[in-house]
Formats: structure tokens, sequence, C-alpha cells
């Protein structure tokens, strides 16, 4: 308990200590655990006993913190006496109340200095349970606060999960956050199998070689048997080979991934904080179970989606297989597609779902007539009428699968008009999708630059003047304003030249068979 608490309690007992000063005609001093008088109650008596001096008062302190016990003491003559108790349990005393009081044969001073002795213990035990619940109190508040604590990290990391952060950056965050609440020097992530060495300091004198070879030798130690290790000197790892043995104190728990040991979360120290204790444990192994639980997840969802972009390729060949003209041009709408997204600032969310929905843009074809895609001539009402269900098709195709519902509206509404002249709902300008509108233009562009069966590419060129010449009623001028940006500074997709003065005629009947 700290100083001013203990002036408080002792003020509560001042009053007590007067009257028993009056009873014995005696001088009551109280002496911290450093020695120091924090009160003292007069008898009202003058002189009182001048004899009680500070060397008296430190004798008698000494006489009390060295055996724990009652101490008391005539004067020279026996005419002078004091009589010391121990406030608290020896060796951990709080402090002494000490007793001057006048020889038995004065006048008016009692018969039995034991009384004295027995009044003061009491007051002794009163005043010891008081501050013992104070501190018990002042610890439960400050165990209660830490939990508090605690739940928040375990929570914030809980919300950063639901919002679907990017793992890297939500496990930066969990290692970062135990090097905070731990009050710690380094904070060590070390799952080597999948290529995780996260190490963050705060302070620290070695290397992260150092302590690269600190976790190896404490992951020996853990592969022993030990799940967690709280190791407050470093006396069971002397074979380190560091100089100082006992810089530092870390804990250490295992990092489980699908019930294995797969490494390790570790948090270190200096020796100047206190040591690290069992609910300092029990955060990291949460913590740990957050990253591992992280982990896991991101493992399975990297299985998921080579899983769905497996199928995304083996439904695509299946398209391309029905017409050898088409082949790579979904591979190549996706490519300029998510040039553009990026071009345009879109989140990763966003450019992820632009992906899914430029890759499977035409997968609705595959319900059409292999006759109808590969028709070297124009088509008829009724054959055009039913290219223009791949839309539909394939969004219908495509919706029962959770993992790109967001990108749905893409595959769905690519081949509308920015005039609302397009199908298969009429949408116009912004009613039309976003990424809708980017796969339109890269589906243009590709469209015009590939050969097909009923006619053969034209150059990039040609394809820039088409572009432009439609952008504002087919397409969105906005974002063609920055897919020709992208043409001017990131050329890499762009098909060859060839005959600059190549005509294209009727471009807008033939780009809606793409």
């Amino acid at each position: 308990m700290d100083e001013k608490s203990i002036i408080i309690n002792l003020e509560r007992y001042k009053r007590c200590l007067s009257n028993i000063s009056k009873i014995f005609k005696a001088d009551i001093c109280f002496l911290d655990e450093a020695g120091n008088c924090k009160i003292k109650s007069y008898n009202g008596h003058k002189p009182g006993f001048p004899d009680l001096t500070p060397e008296i008062l430190q004798k008698a302190y000494k006489e009390v913190k060295k055996s724990g016990i009652p101490f008391s003491k005539n004067g020279k003559n026996n005419s002078f006496g004091i009589v010391g108790v121990p406030v608290g349990t020896w060796p951990h005393l709080r402090g002494i109340l000490v007793a001057g009081y006048g020889n038995g044969m004065n006048k008016g001073v009692p018969a039995s200095v034991r009384n004295l002795q027995d009044m003061l213990t009491e007051i002794s035990v009163f005043i010891d349970d008081e501050t013992s619940l104070q501190q018990d109190l002042d610890s439960l508040t400050n165990e209660l606060s830490t939990r508090y604590e605690e739940l928040t990290l375990i929570y914030g990391v809980g919300d950063k999960l639901k919002v679907a952060e990017d793992s890297y950056s939500t496990i930066r965050y969990i290692i970062n956050e135990a090097l905070y609440r731990l009050h710690s020097n380094a904070s060590i992530l070390y799952v080597p199998d999948l290529g995780i060495i996260e190490i963050l300091l705060s302070g620290i004198k070695y290397s992260k070689d150092d302590l690269v070879k600190i976790v190896s030798h404490v992951k020996r130690k853990c592969n022993t048997g030990k799940e967690q290790i709280v190791i407050n000197n470093l006396r069971d790892f002397r074979s380190i080979g560091f100089k100082d043995k006992n810089w530092f104190k870390f804990i250490a728990t295992p990092v489980q991934i699908k019930g294995e040991s797969k490494g390790m979360f570790l948090i270190l120290s200096n020796t100047l904080r206190v040591d690290y204790s069992t609910s300092d444990l029990k955060l990291l192994q949460a913590l740990s179970g957050q990253i591992s639980i992280i982990i896991t997840n991101d493992e399975l969802y990297y299985n998921l989606k080579n899983f769905l972009m497996n199928f995304v390729k083996t439904m695509v060949s299946a398209i391309e297989a029905k017409d050898s003209y088409t082949r790579g041009h979904s591979e190549r709408v996706n490519k300029i597609s998510i040039m553009i997204a990026r071009a345009m600032g879109l989140s990763q969310k966003d450019i992820e779902n632009v992906s899914w929905a430029s890759i499977l843009h035409d997968v609705g074809k595959i319900g059409v007539s292999d006759k109808i895609l590969t028709k070297p001539g124009s088509l008829n009402r009724e054959e055009y009428n039913i290219v223009k269900t791949h839309p539909e098709k394939g969004y219908e195709i495509m919706r029962h699968i959770a993992q790109i519902q967001d990108a749905l509206p893409g595959i769905l509404y690519h081949q509308e008009r920015y005039d609302g002249k397009g199908y298969p709902k009429g949408l116009k300008g912004k009613e039309i999708p976003l990424y809708a509108r980017i796969i339109a233009i890269a589906d243009t562009y590709d469209s015009i630059t590939s050969s097909r069966a009923y006619r053969a590419c034209n150059t990039h060129i040609n394809a820039i003047r088409e572009i432009n010449r439609i952008s504002g009623t087919q397409l969105d001028s906005e974002i063609v304003r920055v897919f020709k940006e992208i043409c001017k500074t990131q050329p890499d997709f762009i098909r060859g030249e060839g005959d600059e003065n190549k005509k294209i005629k009727d471009w807008s009947d033939k780009l809606h068979r793409t």
C-alpha cells in the first residue's frame, strides 16, 4: 500500500491512540516500515517525556524489526520506559507503534505496562487488517483492470477478423499488442513451416539473429513435452552463450495448427520489469490461439480459393473448347479488367470481385450451341436472341457459389450499354454495376483485336478509335479515359499493330457476339 493510504488509515485511529495516551500517561508514535515518524499522540502533560528522542525511537524500531515481536525497556533510574509493538507480520512489517511511559513509582502511572502493550497490539492488529483489506481491494481492482484490457484486446482482434482485414495485418496487430500489453522488449512469432518469422523490438540490445537463436532453444525445450514456458531468469538456458545469463526473462507458448505444434509465440523482457505471471501466460495463450485461427482460416481460404480457381479454369476451358477462336479471350479480358480496376484505385476486395467477374463473364456461353458461336456469317434474329441469353445463363450457373456472390453483377450486366440499349435489363449509365462497366471496355478491346469465325482481328489503334467512338453511348467515358491512360503507361497487353488503315465495319453488332 502506498504512503498516502497508510496515513489515511492511521488518521482513523488517532483519536483512539490519544485516549490510550491519556489513560497511560504515554506518548505514542507510529514509525513506518522505513523508520519514519508518521503520527504522534501527545498526553497533554508538559513537559511530557523529552527522553523519547529520535534515537530512542530508532532503537525501538530496530529491535522490533529485527525480532518481529513486541519490545519493552525501562528508562534510567526506573523513571522512563518504552514499548514497541509491530504492525504487520514479520518480516513484512508495515510499521511499529512506540509508546514512551512513566515509571510505576510516579503517581498516575498504570500498575502494569502489559496493559499498554496489549492495547497497542490490538490497535496494531486493526491497522494491519484494514491495510490488508485495502491492499486486497487495490489488487482486485488492478486485476479487474488488467482482465478488462485483455478482453478489450481479444475483442479487438475479433473485430478485425469480422471485417476481413488481411491476415498479415491482423497477426502484426496481435504481436504488437502483446509487446505493449505485457510491457516487453521483444515479441516474436515463429512458424517456420509457413515461412513466418515476425519480430517486433522495443529498446532491446540484441539483434534479431540473437533472438532467433533464443527461439530455437526455447522451441527445443517446448518439444520435450512442456506446452508453455515461464522463465523469469535464464538459469535453464545457459547454453545459449550470451555473456549476461540473467539479463532477460520471457514467456512462450506453442502455436497450434490443426492440433499440431507448428511454431512458437514468445514475449521477452529485461529484468527491470516484475516477473511474468500466470495471467500473463494465459493472455499470451489466448493471443496464440487467435493467431492459430487466423493461420488455419487462411490455409482453408487459399485451399478453397485454389479449388474454385481450378473449377473456373475448367469452366473457361469448356467454353473455349466450343469455339477455338475465343481461346485466351477470358484471360485477356481478366488481365485488362484488373489493370483498369487498379488504375481506378479500387479496394483489394473490389479488384478481386472484378477478377472473378471478368474471368467468368462468358461462362453462360456453355449453354449456347456451338453452331451459333462458330457461325461464320451473320446471325439471324433467333440466333442473336439466343446469344443474348448468355449473361443470364452465366449468372444462373455461378449464383450458387457463395465465394463469388459480390462478383455476379459483373457477369450478369457486362453486355449492358451506357445509353441503355444493351441487355439483359437495358440498364443505363451508373445504373450499370461498376464491375460490368469495367469488363465491357476490356471485352470490347479484346474482341476487336482478336480473330473470330465471322471476322478477322483488327489493330490496337483502330480498336482505340472504335472505343473513342462508342464512349458515352456503349461505354462509360470516365472508365474509357482510365483505359487509354493505361495504354500509354502500361502497353504490355497491346496487340500487334498490323494494318493501321484497316477499316472497322459494323462493330457495334459484332461485339455483342463476343
